[in-house]
Protein backbone atom coordinates (compact mmCIF):
# COMPACT_ATOMS: atom_id res chain seq x y z
CA UNK A 1 0.00 0.00 0.00
CA UNK A 2 1.23 3.49 -0.78
CA UNK A 3 1.56 6.13 1.95
CA UNK A 4 3.41 6.50 5.25
CA UNK A 5 5.01 3.74 7.29
CA UNK A 6 2.59 4.50 10.15
CA UNK A 7 -0.37 3.98 7.82
CA UNK A 8 1.06 0.61 6.75
CA UNK A 9 1.73 -0.49 10.32
CA UNK A 10 -1.69 0.64 11.45
CA UNK A 11 -3.34 -1.34 8.66
CA UNK A 12 -1.20 -4.39 9.54
CA UNK A 13 -2.05 -4.06 13.23
CA UNK A 14 -5.78 -3.80 12.46
CA UNK A 15 -5.57 -6.89 10.25
CA UNK A 16 -3.90 -8.84 13.08
CA UNK A 17 -6.61 -7.68 15.47
CA UNK A 18 -9.32 -8.82 13.05
CA UNK A 19 -7.68 -12.27 12.87
CA UNK A 20 -7.52 -12.40 16.67
CA UNK A 21 -11.17 -11.37 17.11
CA UNK A 22 -12.35 -13.88 14.52
CA UNK A 23 -10.44 -16.64 16.29
CA UNK A 24 -12.11 -15.57 19.53
CA UNK A 25 -15.52 -15.80 17.85
CA UNK A 26 -14.72 -19.34 16.72
CA UNK A 27 -13.50 -20.32 20.19
CA UNK A 28 -16.56 -18.81 21.88
CA UNK A 29 -18.90 -20.69 19.56
CA UNK A 30 -17.00 -23.89 20.38
CA UNK A 31 -17.29 -23.17 24.12
CA UNK A 32 -21.05 -22.54 23.78
CA UNK A 33 -21.50 -25.91 22.07
CA UNK A 34 -19.33 -27.67 24.68
CA UNK A 35 -21.32 -26.09 27.53
CA UNK A 36 -24.57 -27.32 26.03
CA UNK A 37 -23.06 -30.76 25.34
CA UNK A 38 -22.05 -30.98 29.00
CA UNK A 39 -25.52 -29.87 30.08
CA UNK A 40 -27.09 -32.51 27.85
CA UNK A 41 -24.74 -35.19 29.17
CA UNK A 42 -25.67 -34.28 32.76
CA UNK A 43 -29.39 -34.31 32.01
CA UNK A 44 -29.10 -37.66 30.21
CA UNK A 45 -27.23 -39.01 33.22
CA UNK A 46 -29.98 -37.80 35.55
CA UNK A 47 -32.60 -39.39 33.30
CA UNK A 48 -30.74 -42.72 33.29
CA UNK A 49 -30.45 -42.57 37.07
CA UNK A 50 -34.18 -41.93 37.40
CA UNK A 51 -34.99 -44.77 35.00
CA UNK A 52 -32.71 -47.09 36.96
CA UNK A 53 -34.29 -46.03 40.25
CA UNK A 54 -37.75 -46.76 38.82
CA UNK A 55 -36.56 -50.17 37.62
CA UNK A 56 -35.08 -50.98 41.03
CA UNK A 57 -38.26 -49.87 42.79
CA UNK A 58 -40.34 -52.13 40.56
CA UNK A 59 -38.00 -55.07 41.23
CA UNK A 60 -38.10 -54.45 44.97
CA UNK A 61 -41.87 -54.05 44.96
CA UNK A 62 -42.25 -57.29 43.01
CA UNK A 63 -40.01 -59.08 45.53
CA UNK A 64 -42.13 -57.77 48.39
CA UNK A 65 -45.32 -58.88 46.64
CA UNK A 66 -43.89 -62.38 46.24
CA UNK A 67 -42.91 -62.42 49.92
CA UNK A 68 -46.38 -61.18 50.90
CA UNK A 69 -48.03 -63.93 48.86
CA UNK A 70 -45.79 -66.57 50.44
CA UNK A 71 -46.57 -65.33 53.94
CA UNK A 72 -50.32 -65.37 53.25
CA UNK A 73 -50.02 -68.92 51.95
CA UNK A 74 -48.13 -69.94 55.10
CA UNK A 75 -50.72 -68.32 57.36
CA UNK A 76 -53.51 -70.14 55.51
CA UNK A 77 -51.66 -73.45 55.80
CA UNK A 78 -50.92 -72.95 59.51
CA UNK A 79 -54.53 -71.99 60.17
CA UNK A 80 -55.59 -75.26 58.61
CA UNK A 81 -52.96 -77.16 60.57
CA UNK A 82 -53.97 -75.57 63.87
CA UNK A 83 -57.42 -77.09 63.53
CA UNK A 84 -55.86 -80.53 63.60
CA UNK A 85 -53.30 -79.86 66.33
CA UNK A 86 -53.13 -82.89 68.60
CA UNK A 87 -51.24 -81.26 71.50
CA UNK A 88 -51.21 -77.92 73.27
CA UNK A 89 -47.53 -77.52 72.42
CA UNK A 90 -48.21 -78.03 68.70
CA UNK A 91 -51.15 -75.62 68.88
CA UNK A 92 -49.04 -72.97 70.63
CA UNK A 93 -46.21 -73.33 68.10
CA UNK A 94 -48.57 -72.86 65.16
CA UNK A 95 -50.29 -69.93 66.84
CA UNK A 96 -46.91 -68.29 67.43
CA UNK A 97 -45.93 -68.76 63.78
CA UNK A 98 -49.21 -67.21 62.64
CA UNK A 99 -48.74 -64.20 64.91
CA UNK A 100 -45.16 -63.67 63.76
CA UNK A 101 -46.25 -63.95 60.13
CA UNK A 102 -48.99 -61.36 60.68
CA UNK A 103 -46.47 -58.98 62.26
CA UNK A 104 -44.22 -59.49 59.22
CA UNK A 105 -47.18 -58.92 56.88
CA UNK A 106 -48.10 -55.70 58.64
CA UNK A 107 -44.52 -54.37 58.31
CA UNK A 108 -44.38 -55.61 54.73
CA UNK A 109 -47.62 -53.85 53.80
CA UNK A 110 -46.30 -50.59 55.26
CA UNK A 111 -43.07 -50.97 53.29
CA UNK A 112 -44.97 -51.76 50.08
CA UNK A 113 -47.15 -48.67 50.52
CA UNK A 114 -44.01 -46.54 50.85
CA UNK A 115 -42.47 -48.21 47.80
CA UNK A 116 -45.63 -47.68 45.73
CA UNK A 117 -45.80 -44.03 46.80
CA UNK A 118 -42.15 -43.47 45.92
CA UNK A 119 -42.55 -45.31 42.60
CA UNK A 120 -45.55 -43.18 41.70
CA UNK A 121 -43.66 -39.97 42.46
CA UNK A 122 -40.63 -41.06 40.43
CA UNK A 123 -42.83 -42.09 37.51
CA UNK A 124 -44.47 -38.67 37.61
CA UNK A 125 -41.00 -37.07 37.32
CA UNK A 126 -40.09 -39.18 34.29
CA UNK A 127 -42.04 -37.32 31.53
CA UNK A 128 -40.58 -33.96 32.61
CA UNK A 129 -37.03 -35.37 32.64
CA UNK A 130 -37.54 -36.94 29.22
CA UNK A 131 -38.93 -33.66 27.89
CA UNK A 132 -35.95 -31.75 29.28
CA UNK A 133 -33.49 -34.10 27.58
CA UNK A 134 -35.41 -33.92 24.31
CA UNK A 135 -35.51 -30.11 24.40
CA UNK A 136 -31.79 -29.90 25.21
CA UNK A 137 -30.96 -32.21 22.30
CA UNK A 138 -33.04 -30.05 19.98
CA UNK A 139 -31.38 -26.90 21.33
CA UNK A 140 -27.94 -28.44 20.79
CA UNK A 141 -28.87 -29.36 17.22
CA UNK A 142 -30.03 -25.78 16.55
CA UNK A 143 -26.86 -24.34 18.10
CA UNK A 144 -24.63 -26.63 16.05
CA UNK A 145 -26.45 -25.62 12.86
CA UNK A 146 -26.16 -21.92 13.78
CA UNK A 147 -22.48 -22.44 14.53
CA UNK A 148 -21.93 -24.16 11.19
CA UNK A 149 -23.52 -21.27 9.30
CA UNK A 150 -21.67 -18.72 11.42
CA UNK A 151 -18.34 -20.45 10.88
CA UNK A 152 -18.82 -20.31 7.12
CA UNK A 153 -19.19 -16.53 7.31
CA UNK A 154 -16.31 -16.19 9.81
CA UNK A 155 -14.05 -18.34 7.67
CA UNK A 156 -14.54 -16.01 4.69
CA UNK A 157 -13.66 -13.00 6.85
CA UNK A 158 -10.72 -14.84 8.39
CA UNK A 159 -9.34 -15.73 4.96
CA UNK A 160 -9.58 -12.07 3.94
CA UNK A 161 -7.95 -10.84 7.17
CA UNK A 162 -5.05 -13.29 6.78
CA UNK A 163 -4.63 -12.21 3.17
CA UNK A 164 -4.48 -8.57 4.35
CA UNK A 165 -1.83 -9.50 6.94
CA UNK A 166 0.29 -11.22 4.27
CA UNK A 167 -0.10 -8.31 1.86
CA UNK A 168 0.89 -5.69 4.45
CA UNK A 169 3.78 -7.84 5.74
CA UNK A 170 5.20 -7.97 2.23
CA UNK A 171 5.43 -4.15 2.26
CA UNK A 172 7.39 -3.90 5.52
CA UNK A 173 10.79 -2.25 5.18
CA UNK A 174 13.68 -4.75 5.39
CA UNK A 175 15.09 -3.19 8.58
CA UNK A 176 11.83 -3.96 10.43
CA UNK A 177 11.23 -7.51 9.28
CA UNK A 178 13.47 -9.36 11.73
CA UNK A 179 12.05 -7.49 14.74
CA UNK A 180 8.53 -7.92 13.43
CA UNK A 181 8.93 -11.68 12.85
CA UNK A 182 10.30 -12.15 16.35
CA UNK A 183 7.40 -10.24 17.92
CA UNK A 184 4.69 -11.77 15.79
CA UNK A 185 5.81 -15.29 16.71
CA UNK A 186 5.06 -14.46 20.36
CA UNK A 187 1.66 -12.78 19.93
CA UNK A 188 0.68 -11.35 16.53
CA UNK A 189 -1.79 -8.74 17.79
CA UNK A 190 0.75 -7.47 20.35
CA UNK A 191 3.60 -6.97 17.88
CA UNK A 192 2.59 -3.39 17.12
CA UNK A 193 1.16 -0.48 19.08
CA UNK A 194 -0.09 3.00 18.23
CA UNK A 195 1.31 6.17 19.75
CA UNK A 196 -1.29 8.54 21.11
CA UNK A 197 -0.69 11.72 23.07
CA UNK A 198 3.02 10.96 23.09
CA UNK A 199 2.71 7.50 24.70
CA UNK A 200 2.92 3.89 23.54
CA UNK A 201 -0.58 2.46 23.81
CA UNK A 202 0.83 -1.02 24.38
CA UNK A 203 2.51 -0.26 27.72
CA UNK A 204 1.53 3.44 28.21
CA UNK A 205 5.15 4.51 28.44
CA UNK A 206 5.89 8.04 27.24
CA UNK A 207 7.91 8.26 24.04
CA UNK A 208 10.81 10.63 23.55
CA UNK A 209 10.74 13.64 21.24
CA UNK A 210 13.31 11.91 19.05
CA UNK A 211 11.06 8.82 18.71
CA UNK A 212 8.14 11.02 17.70
CA UNK A 213 10.31 12.83 15.20
CA UNK A 214 11.50 9.53 13.71
CA UNK A 215 7.90 8.33 13.40
CA UNK A 216 6.92 11.49 11.56
CA UNK A 217 9.88 10.96 9.22
CA UNK A 218 8.67 7.38 8.40
CA UNK A 219 11.54 5.78 10.30
CA UNK A 220 11.02 2.45 12.12
CA UNK A 221 10.64 2.96 15.88
CA UNK A 222 10.43 0.34 18.63
CA UNK A 223 9.14 1.09 22.12
CA UNK A 224 12.07 1.11 24.55
CA UNK A 225 9.87 -0.31 27.31
CA UNK A 226 7.71 -3.10 25.78
CA UNK A 227 9.54 -3.66 22.50
CA UNK A 228 6.49 -3.18 20.27
CA UNK A 229 6.84 -1.61 16.84
CA UNK A 230 5.24 1.82 17.03
CA UNK A 231 3.15 3.81 14.60
CA UNK A 232 1.34 7.12 14.69
CA UNK A 233 -2.43 7.33 14.77
CA UNK A 234 -2.23 10.77 13.13
CA UNK A 235 -0.42 10.32 9.85
CA UNK A 236 -0.89 13.76 8.39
Amino acid sequence: MSGSLSALLRALHEAHQRVHLLHKEIEESQRAVRRLEQQLAEREKQLRQLQEEIRQLKVTLHDREVTEKQLHEKVTRWQQQILGASTAREYQALQSQIENARIQLHALEDEMLELMDKLERRQQELPEREKLVSETRAELHRLEEQRRQRLEAIQDRLTQARADVARFEAELPPELRETYQRLVRQEPKEALAPVEHGSCMGCFTETTLQMLQDLRLNRPVVCKSCGRILYLIETS
